[in-house]
């Protein structure tokens, strides 16, 4: 059995903002308190954003698989998925619900922002696939092996992104946070041999579990740590 991890593996890792549903006057503070993560979503969020005249926000906190908070000069902040947002505020109005849909529906990844405790925009970001990785994930089929996909992108995106590979729905799981990957991997061991493959910090612990952890070129020190194996550039 072989986990794969989404964001950074299967795709190229290079997220970038394709639509901004909100108030736009947001995304320079959104991008300085993004700005010090290597992440693919907070990298795509502070790219090419101009923060000259905005206040550094404080208290700055990563949350591994979901999101930020932080401290701003108009109020708390929060950056992150849907689910993550729900925590926060209890519940998502109707409107940003029906966006987060949309967003979906076109397998790409909603962001909500919220400040202040008010859903102010959601962020739709866009990663297209590695050019080898559906080719690459048929042949590792053939060869007998069941794939699985582990993600912490939204459970609609993921969805679709299995029907796009031509995998199991059923064998791709969303919303998942570094808890959920490390308590999959070590399920999935009790039962047998199990290859795990990620790049992200989030991915770090289900690798250090797995049978054999294997971190992917361009991912964060942490991963690369904890795998067993390391894909560099050929």
């Amino acid at each position: 059995r072989m986990i794969l991890d989404k964001t950074g593996t299967l795709t190229e890792g290079r997220l970038t903002v394709v639509g901004w549903d909100g108030d736009a006057s947001l995304r320079a503070l959104v991008a300085a308190a993004e700005s010090a993560s290597t992440h693919p979503a907070p990298v795509a969020l502070a790219s090419g954003v101009d923060t000259s005249g905005i206040v550094e926000p404080t208290e700055i906190e990563q949350h591994p698989g979901r999101g930020l908070t932080a401290r701003t000069e108009l109020g708390a902040l929060l950056v992150g998925s849907p689910d993550f947002a729900r925590q926060h505020l209890g519940g998502l109005p109707e409107e940003t619900e029906a966006t987060i849909r949309e967003i979906v529906a076109q397998a790409l990844t909603p962001i909500v922002v919220v400040l202040d405790r008010r859903v102010r925009a959601v962020a739709a970001l866009g990663d297209p696939l590695r050019p080898d990785t559906v080719e690459a994930l048929a042949e590792i089929r053939r060869r007998g092996w069941r794939l699985e996909v582990l993600s912490g992108d939204h459970p609609g995106t993921v969805e679709a992104l299995m029907k796009r590979l031509a995998l199991d729905p059923s064998d791709g799981r969303g919303g998942a946070v570094p808890e959920d990957k490390l308590e999959r991997v070590r399920s999935a061991v009790a039962d047998g041999a199990v290859v795990m493959v990620g790049d992200g910090v989030n991915d770090a612990a289900a690798l250090a579990a797995a049978t054999v952890g294997v971190g992917v070129h361009g991912g964060a020190e942490a991963a690369l740590a904890a795998a067993d194996v390391y894909l560099g550039e050929p």
